[in-house]
């Protein structure tokens, strides 16, 4: 961990020693981080060196570290696990209830030092998870399946829901984990500039004194601080990457259109048809990120482009953006940036608020166990398949009951809501059991002989020895044959979508062997975390359990027997359902010729969730110990928020059909959006397709 911290620390450095070398011959450098940091704290980098240094500040400083894209991608900070300690500045972001579950100095280790928002430190200890002979034989090696029983062989039943959902779940996974800034190496950065005279001139070349970047370093231990980690919210963060236009204007932001050098309030798209044929006359509109000349997509979080389907989600929240803009600002030729900025903030509202609405109202539904919904929003909240009316509504204000996780109150940074472990690389990630091996975009096209040219299935990534454009590994454009029809993700007319696969233990096999380019960001080869570990399953197996030397930002979390213990001791009527889960696992086991007892009563929380909700919800959806380490985040979360749906006016809502559609039912679904956008959406003057059927 610490050699993690030092390789941090030197990757900041550098970023920041590269700004000011930079600065001084040019505002623009060939690294795309670097001239959005330039631009932030550095508006004019040909100011005289006297007017620049008095013209930054603390906030403008804190400005430029929190707006760059994220170059290392983790689940929260927190002090060095081997250490078995606290630091001074423990992780502002990462809470759950392992703090109350497990032994005191491992707990703190993984969730931070309890504050008066939390119970007392914890007695009882956690026998984690740790790496073993048997447990590499039964997950595989580092790539590859080797003799896991895990593996899906994408045969039997399908599941019980639309493919895009699995997608959508993925995108909210990256907007309440982004993190921004790595504040682990704030510490070795002010030492570097105290032992360094050298680093320290170009820090104040630029306007950065030595007391000035203690400010800001001192300023990151405060949740508050706009280079702390993540929100932990349901803010889009991950796509706007502001939280107003007033902060967009200060910066140099390339996913945000720009007209005359000015912002136009829109996002920045480009326009990909798909083909057609008589086979398939209605053209799909697709739209892409602003890419780089070697396809690296110009977002705030680079995630949203490690695979095509997760790229067009996006585009689909930031084509309800433009689209809400476009309403506001109608009747006005040439607006004024002042109504481009009212036009804007309120837009981002208002989009905000209708994301939030289909997490609760369509996501979470569809993936939650009834018993479960039905205890944290009692009366607002109901499981459903596909072919049932949906009969879900937003909670009231003060109707979302958490019985595991806490969470301050507050409107903007006085909301504390910190992102707990168990969610974060346990409960969340039952989206890679969902995952098909193969996924059809649109109709079948055909050339003039009749022949196959797009429409046929394409592999979620393709094998090594096929040509990688076969597959769906993004970090480079959408090209017209990658273009998606969102009829085959939701069901845009019954039954119209291809399924996901069941919500089980069985994982599709190309996860076992990850591409690099799919890998998240980190300090490994070729800017990633650690490519060799390309198993997803190990992954999310190790970087919940005990340190280890393969993977970075492991947390240290207590077992499934751990957390089902204690989740029981809390949660009223919550079914225990440790016989079940043993019964799939045994099975699994033993038809690959393990053991049943292989686990010990040491069973990885991430697949005690999935064998929960294979014994218990027949594969539909999370059993109930997973529907509450899910359910209670996200509900939780909006309801803490002054700001979210929960709580917002009518009247702000009106304007702009899908809010005014939320104000009216306290529901809205994928399906609404997209209908809506294909309904009202126009590009160029010309109304947009997005669904052939």
């Amino acid at each position: 961990m610490r050699r993690n911290l030092e390789t941090t620390a030197r990757s900041l450095t550098a970023v920041v020693a590269m700004c000011l070398a930079a600065s001084q011959v040019s505002a623009q450098t060939t690294d795309t981080r670097t001239n959005l940091f330039i631009s932030t704290v550095r508006p004019n980098a040909n100011t005289a060196k006297s007017d620049t240094a008095s013209s930054l500040s603390l906030a403008q400083f804190e400005l430029g570290l929190s707006i760059m894209p994220v170059k290392s991608v983790g689940h929260g900070g927190g002090p060095d696990l081997m250490s078995g300690g606290s630091s001074g500045n423990p992780s502002p972001s990462i809470y759950g209830f392992c703090y109350e579950a497990c032994a005191t100095s491992r707990a703190v280790g993984s969730c931070g030092t309890g504050t008066a928002l939390f119970l007392a430190p914890p007695t009882q200890s956690c026998n984690p998870v740790i790496d073993t002979p048997l447990l590499d034989s039964i997950i595989g090696p580092r790539l590859g399946v080797g003799q896991s029983p895990f593996v899906d062989n994408q045969s039997g039943p399908e599941g019980a829901q639309p493919a895009g959902y699995t997608f959508l779940g993925q995108f909210v996974d990256h907007d309440v984990t982004r993190t921004q800034t790595d504040l682990s190496s704030a510490e070795e950065l002010l030492s570097q500039t105290q032992a360094d005279p050298a680093f320290a001139a170009q820090l104040e070349q630029l306007g950065v004194s030595a007391d000035l970047l203690k400010q800001a370093l001192t300023a990151a231990t405060s949740a508050t601080s706009p280079i702390s980690v993540n929100t932990g919210k349901l803010d889009l963060d991950s796509v706007y990457g502001v939280p107003n236009y007033h902060t967009l204007t200060q910066i140099s932001a390339p996913w945000f259109e720009q007209q005359n050098g000015q912002y136009t309030g829109r996002f920045a798209q480009q326009h990909v048809l798909a083909p057609t044929s008589t086979a398939a006359p209605k053209q799909i509109d697709g739209f892409d990120y602003v890419r780089l000349e070697d396809g690296t997509a110009e977002i705030p979080d680079p995630r949203n482009s490690e695979h095509k389907i997760l790229a067009q989600i996006q585009g689909l929240f930031e084509l309800a953006h433009n689209d809400c803009v476009n309403t506001a600002l109608a009747d006005t030729d040439t607006p004024t940036q002042a109504q481009i900025r009212v036009a804007f903030d309120a837009c981002h509202d208002k989009v905000r608020w209708t994301y939030q609405t289909i997490v609760a109202t369509d996501f979470l539904p569809r993936i939650s166990a009834e018993a479960a919904i039905s205890r944290i929003a009692p009366g607002a909240l109901h499981h459903y398949t596909r072919g049932e009316v949906a009969t879900s509504v937003l909670p009231r204000p003060g109707g979302v009951h958490t019985f595991i996780y806490q969470c301050k109150y507050g409107a903007g940074a006085d909301a504390v809501i910190r992102i707990p472990h168990e969610f974060a690389v346990a409960g969340f990630r039952l989206g890679h059991t969902l995952v098909r091996d193969e996924y059809v975009l649109h109709q079948q096209v055909l050339d003039p002989s009749g022949n196959l040219m797009t429409g046929g299935p394409r592999p979620i990534f393709a094998d090594a020895t096929q040509d990688q454009t076969l597959g769906l590994v993004g970090n480079n454009p959408v090209a017209p044959q990658d273009v998606i029809d969102w009829s085959y993700f939701f069901d845009m007319a019954a039954g119209s979508a291809q399924p996901l696969r069941p919500l089980d233990t069985l994982i599709a096999d190309k996860l076992f062997s990850l591409p690099v380019a799919a890998i998240p960001p980190g300090n490994g080869l070729g800017g990633k975390d650690t490519p060799t570990e390309r198993n997803l399953a190990r992954r999310n197996i190790f970087r919940a359990s005990a340190q280890t030397d393969t993977l970075s930002g492991s947390v240290g979390l207590g077992t499934g027997e751990a957390e089902e213990a204690y989740a029981l001791a809390r949660i009223p009527h919550l079914a225990d359902t440790r016989s079940a889960v043993q019964t799939v696992l045994a099975h699994r086991l033993t038809s690959a010729g393990f053991p049943a007892d292989s686990f010990a009563g040491r069973t990885p929380l991430w697949l005690y969730i999935l064998a929960e909700g294979e014994g218990t919800q027949g594969s539909h959806n999370l059993g109930e110990l997973g529907s509450h380490i899910v359910d209670e985040f996200l509900l939780g979360g909006l309801q803490c928020d002054a700001g979210s749906v929960l709580y917002a006016r009518p009247a702000a809502m009106q304007g702009w059909g899908p809010t005014e559609a939320i104000a009216r039912s306290h529901r809205y679904s994928v399906p609404d959006l997209i209908a809506h956008l294909q309904a009202n959406m126009r590009v160029n003057g010309h109304a947009i397709r997005l669904t052939s059927r």
